[in-house]
């Protein structure tokens, strides 16, 4: 009996962890397709299934760049890096970060940032680094 009942209470986090990868799998090929606003509404589902989880918050900061929506960009990698995401959305992260700010007008951030995304093996960054901060 008490095999059956923890089996019934276990059945909605793996459904909820199911949930979340599937809203994930959604958000990033709405992204890829260039539906930013549709990606940014499935990051937010995936964030009421897991509120811990760096991943959404980083796809929602890309899509939010994409927007023109820096100040949203800014929370959204700001929340993502308390959540000690992996080395490589880290490295996103900053990248994010450093246009963000340097679009909203803080340049000397916005190149730190960009240097730190650099610096974590995101070759992307080179490129904003030599347009935006020399």
């Amino acid at each position: 009996m008490k095999s059956i009942l923890l089996l019934i209470m276990l059945i909605p986090l793996a459904c909820n962890g199911q949930y979340f990868k599937d809203y994930m799998e959604i958000a990033f090929n709405e992204s890829k397709r260039g539906n930013y606003e549709n990606a940014i509404s499935y990051c937010n589902k995936a964030i009421e299934y897991d509120r811990n989880s760096p991943i959404p918050y980083v796809l929602r900061s890309v899509c939010k760049n994409q927007l023109n929506d820096y100040r949203g960009v800014l929370i959204d990698c700001r929340t993502a890096i308390k959540l000690h995401p992996t080395d490589k959305d880290l490295g996103q992260i900053y990248l994010n970060l450093g246009f963000a700010s340097y679009k909203l007008g803080y340049e000397s951030n916005g190149c730190m940032y960009m240097k730190k995304s650099l610096s974590l093996g995101v070759n992307q960054a080179y490129e904003f680094i030599n347009q935006f901060c020399n």
